[in-house]
């Protein structure tokens, strides 16, 4: 009898404690569960804001590419009459040097809205390249001019050397133009 007594309470305890590790489990499931569909909120969350960033970085390239468009015409308004004005009047050397700084700072403007374009393009993967041989030493000592001015106001001894044996090759002389002119205008910096 004391045999089954034991035998029935040490039942009566494997049952008990399966039955609060049963419980002790659906607990932690349902923490898990409700764990599951706060990570699932956040990441919703975190889906929705990223759409909200794209959308409203969209928004801001849209915009600035509409308004590098409507800047672009009134600077391709002002260069056409300075060089007509430069190529065409007598003009004292105070007036021409101050027409060429104009001119020169119309283009530097054209150059940077065409960037702003440009960095469109290659978002939209638009962005070709219009190779031709050219010559390099000729394209970079005419970006080489756009600084000799800025170079003579700041004090700077600023001289073109070309040690190329050959010149010439394959290039995208818009890019290959951008590119002198983004690293001298770097080092005037």
């Amino acid at each position: 009898l004391l045999a089954c007594i034991v035998i029935i309470v040490l039942i009566g305890i494997m049952l008990g404690i399966g039955i609060r590790f049963y419980y002790i489990t659906i607990r932690r499931n349902e923490e898990l569960a409700q764990q599951k569909h706060k990570l699932e909120e956040q990441r919703d969350q975190l889906v929705q804001m990223a759409k909200e960033v794209e959308d409203s970085t969209q928004s801001k390239l849209t915009f600035f590419t509409e308004v590098s468009h409507d800047l672009r015409t009134p600077l391709t308004l002002i260069t056409g009459p300075v060089d007509t004005v430069l190529r065409e009047e007598q003009l004292s050397q105070v007036a021409r040097t101050q027409l060429e700084i104009v001119r020169s700072n119309a283009q530097r403007m054209l150059r940077l809205i065409n960037q702003i374009l440009d960095f469109r393009k290659i978002q939209n993967n638009k962005m070709q390249l219009r190779v031709q041989y050219a010559d390099v030493a000729a394209l970079a000592k005419a970006t080489f001019g756009n600084f000799v001015r800025e170079a003579t106001d700041k004090h700077i001894d600023f001289q073109y050397e070309n040690h190329m044996n050959n010149p010439m090759g394959w290039v995208d002389s818009e890019k290959v133009d951008t590119i002198i002119y983004n690293l001298l205008s770097n080092a005037f910096k």
